[in-house]
């Protein structure tokens, strides 16, 4: 295997092509985000499909020609499979990997998202160890802050006084009750909120999902994060129409 690329990754988005193979998109450790073109993925006797799915974390073993990347060989590390048996633990997997990829640009070594969207999956795939919709807001809040986007939480951002309670957040930061605009999109202050965005966003990633909050504060909590991507990346993704139906249903 000397001449192949041996890469450590996440499989994206799986697209078929022709009657047996596909493309994968990899986020790989070192290398960002790549196309990998797997040869008879789709025979039933093929060697390349469960490290090849989606979510599959493994070892891709790759040869690069000037046109293409071809997956030689593939070993899983993890496929985590205990997402299909869990409707929304699956919905909230896929919305993940959808912002991942739409967001991440090709061959832009991104090993930080990589690793939160591995500890993200992880405690996904545990049942009943954190709501889901509050591993998202996590999630969500710091993928935007590994791409340089981080509200204001110690000042008004009009007027610079210190943040208390009375405060509201904004997509910009938080904002003094003087200062706000109220046909703008805000949502009101207390301490726990605020304590638990400033948490999020200060924590390394071994300390993140290591708590959780009243309903209340989990669902403005949701509401901030999600209103915070949707402003600052415009992207449209699919799956969120699936997880909003969940979100109805539960």
């Amino acid at each position: 295997m000397s001449n192949l690329l041996n890469i450590r990754g996440i499989v994206l988005k799986e697209t078929p092509f022709g009657e047996a193979d596909k493309f994968i998109t990899i986020l790989g450790k070192d290398y960002g985000k790549i196309s990998v073109s797997v040869r008879g993925a789709k025979r039933v006797r093929s060697g390349l499909t469960a490290g090849t799915s989606l979510f599959s974390y493994s070892d891709f073993y790759i040869a690069e020609s000037k046109k293409r990347m071809y997956l030689n060989q593939v070993e899983p590390i993890e496929t985590f499979y205990n997402l299909r048996n869990d409707l929304s633990a699956l919905a909230y997997g896929s919305y993940f990997l959808e912002i991942t990829n739409k967001l991440l640009f090709d061959n832009m070594p991104s090993n930080n998202i990589l690793l939160l969207l591995l500890k993200s999956l992880t405690v996904l795939s545990k049942s009943n160890v954190i709501p889901h919709k509050l591993i998202a807001s996590i999630f969500e809040l710091k993928v935007l802050e590994y791409n340089g986007y981080k509200p204001e939480t110690e000042f008004c951002i009009s007027c610079k006084k210190p943040t208390t309670q009375n405060f509201y957040i904004t997509i910009e930061g938080t904002i003094c009750e003087n200062c706000v605009q109220k046909n703008f999109f805000h949502i009101h202050l207390n301490e726990t909120l605020l304590y638990t965005i400033r948490y999020i966003f200060s924590s390394e990633l071994n300390k993140l999902y290591t708590f959780k909050v009243p309903a209340n504060i989990m669902n403005s909590l949701s509401n901030f994060s999600r209103n915070l991507l949707n402003s600052q990346l415009n992207l449209r993704l699919k799956s969120i129409n699936f997880i909003r139906e969940i979100e109805e249903f539960l």
